[in-house]
């Protein structure tokens, strides 16, 4: 569910913000340039928001989940781990994240297929 909860929207937003940043620069066919900067924006954004989820999701394949996190819904886990480390513990691994989902995405639609 959790994978769910993270891909979904991550493509959603990605693509939403995506095409927004082409139409706001008047961009009908894209440059490599403006594909990776676009697409690194755009999967930053993204990254950020469905971090949560990614985070929460760890918990359930983790060997040895810490026993003040509750397992049964998405929900709960998130709620745990805020409540065991505040912000910075639900968005941990954002800078790797960052990092994974920038323009390489958008210019492997736009210059390879």
């Amino acid at each position: 569910m959790s994978r769910i909860l993270r891909d979904v929207p991550f493509s959603g937003i990605y693509w939403t913000c995506y095409e927004f940043l082409k139409t706001r620069f008047n961009v009908v066919e894209p440059s490599f340039g403006f594909s990776f900067a676009a697409g690194a924006i755009s999967g930053s954004v993204a990254a950020t928001i469905t971090t949560p989820f990614e985070f929460g999701e760890k918990f359930i394949f983790s060997d040895n989940p810490p026993k003040q996190v509750a397992t049964k819904s998405v929900a709960a886990r998130l709620a745990s781990i805020y409540r065991l480390g505040g912000v910075p513990a639900v968005f941990s691994g954002l800078g790797p994240r960052l990092l994974s989902k920038g323009g390489a995405r958008v210019c492997d639609h736009d210059f390879i297929l």
